[in-house]
């Protein structure tokens, strides 16, 4: 009888070893497969992006080559040797505005002044055209539900907010801001839609020899940032030390933001406060006052009379003045 009982104890002992066994793999088995769905997603997304970038590459390759194209086409060309000039003439010396909001009165009443062109499906008057199809980046959804919104193309803040809340970047329905539309990339480039298609030449048709089928899209807004300030050294307090002695046209630090509509010069020196407190030697906090005391050590600053732009901190470190050592480099 004993014996029949320790026998039993060992199978016992025998079926949980099998069952901890069974248990333990099947835990790696889904260890395992676990690790090989993260993984494939991790993939599908680097894949993903990496289509998505070679896409923008290719509309910005795009946009850059048809301007290049549209210089060519309007000037006149002079070739020496092996070398090419183009001569635009007064009508296409700078790129043609195409998508922008109409007005009246003057360039004065342009609601946005620096914006060169955007993909549009009725450009006729470009040459090349922006090869944009008609659907809308905004207005239009995809399949999936997406679309760019308005805040998100005006992220630069090129465009008028007319007074929304900070971090709010909604162009102002005043702007009379278009969103782009998209332009359609497929296997042989960028091209004007012509249509979905049907069957083999259908644009999501994915056949290898449908030449129709659209890889990916893109739109754009081009803008002129010639006139932009760098709020990093632009403005200055109001001194007797006038800034205009310096030069007609001086530096950015001079620049007179109080032409800017809008822009006071309480304003000026807060930022100039924050941005300078040290090197002006400001008491106080925000709101910050100048005295003409502080408003001379920042423009000192700037020019270089003190350890400003111009000059070296001997606090941190020191101007070195010779150099000792060997006479020829190892």
């Amino acid at each position: 009888m004993y014996s029949s009982i320790s026998r039993n104890h060992e199978r016992a002992a025998a079926l949980l070893i099998v069952l901890a066994f069974t248990i333990i793999l099947l835990g790696l088995v889904l260890t395992y497969f676990s690790k090989v769905t993260i993984d494939r997603g991790v993939s599908d997304s680097s894949l993903h992006q990496a289509k998505a970038d070679q896409i923008a590459a290719t509309g910005m390759q795009t946009v850059i080559g048809d301007l290049r194209q549209e210089i060519i086409t309007g000037s006149t060309a002079t070739t020496i040797g092996s070398y090419t000039t183009y001569t635009p003439t007064a009508a296409t010396l700078l790129p043609a505005r195409s998508g922008n909001p109409s007005y009246t009165g003057g360039p004065a009443n342009d609601p946005i002044p620096n914006l060169v062109r955007r993909s549009w499906y009725n450009d006729t008057n470009l040459n090349p055209r922006s090869r944009a199809s008609q659907v809308n980046s905004t207005n239009d959804f995809s399949l999936n539900n997406h679309n760019i919104t308005l805040p998100r193309w005006n992220k630069h803040y090129f465009i008028s907010r007319a007074g929304a809340p900070a971090g709010d970047t909604t162009p102002s329905a005043a702007s009379g801001f278009v969103p782009p539309d998209w332009v359609l990339v497929t296997r042989v480039g960028a091209a004007t839609e012509t249509g979905v298609g049907s069957g083999a030449t259908a644009i999501n048709n994915a056949t290898p020899t449908n030449t129709n089928y659209v890889l990916g899209r893109y739109a754009y807004a081009v803008y002129d940032g010639g006139g932009l300030i760098d709020v990093n050294v632009a403005g200055f307090p109001p001194t007797n030390t006038t800034p205009a002695q310096y030069g007609i046209k001086g530096i950015s630090a001079f620049a007179d933001l109080t032409q800017i509509p809008g822009i006071t010069q309480t304003m000026i020196d807060n930022l100039v406060g924050w941005r300078n407190y040290a090197a002006a030697n400001l008491t106080g906090s925000f709101p910050f006052t100048f005295s003409n005391t502080t408003a001379t050590n920042y423009v000192n600053y700037v020019i270089g009379k003190t350890n400003g732009f111009l000059g070296v901190n001997p606090i941190n470190g020191t101007l070195v003045s010779s150099i000792s050592g060997p006479t020829t480099l190892p």
